[in-house]
């Protein structure tokens, strides 16, 4: 936040380097320095250093959570999958990765039936979850249950205003037919992001 990006990324790098630093430490400086290339928007170094981590502390739950969701950032579903599928062998009942993986299946593949399944599974786990039930909603919005996908997108709304599930709720709102309530929310998803 101070402009100091390179000094941030050689903070992160000396970290992970430190063999007498913790091991969760130096795990979280990878997943620290991947985060900065993304805020400084250089994909190519913020997958390497994912790749980095990965090979220092294979099959690592946060990194390959982490490089699963960069992959999905980059349109690459199959290799998102990849990286999700096997963080689930690992953690079955995670349900940051249950969630990211059925999003991705319910936003984009048809898979939408796979897709409730994992997501119904992370809400067992997480039920007040706004992000859980907003990949909820939008999955029975995908399944073309219109009114049931407003119910969650609405319990999703009220539980945390975010530009994502405003979007969502607003195109659910537009397809039922409701256009001014559908232009108020996205107007406020709009002022959020």
């Amino acid at each position: 936040h101070m402009g100091q990006s390179r000094q941030a990324l050689a903070a992160a790098r000396a970290l992970q380097d430190d063999g007498a630093m913790d091991k969760q430490v130096r795990r979280d400086a990878y997943l620290a320095e991947a985060e900065l290339h993304g805020l400084l928007r250089d994909p190519g170094s913020e997958l390497l250093v994912l790749t980095r981590g990965l090979a220092a502390f294979p099959g690592e739950s946060g990194l390959l959570y982490a490089r699963g969701l960069y992959w999905e950032r980059e349109d690459d579903v199959v290799r998102a999958e990849a990286d999700l599928r096997a963080l689930l062998l690992q953690e079955p009942e995670s349900a940051a990765a249950l969630n990211a993986l059925g999003y991705i299946l319910a936003d984009r593949t048809g898979r939408y039936d796979e897709a409730l399944t994992l997501i119904d599974r992370a809400r067992v786990a997480e039920p007040d979850n706004a992000a859980i039930i907003d990949s909820y909603g939008w999955v029975l919005y995908r399944l073309g249950r219109n009114t049931e996908a407003l119910e969650q997108l609405q319990r999703a709304w009220s539980l945390q205003r975010d530009a994502e599930i405003g979007a969502h709720l607003a195109e659910v709102l537009l397809v039922l037919g409701q256009q001014e309530q559908a232009r108020t929310i996205y107007q406020q998803a709009v002022e959020l992001d």
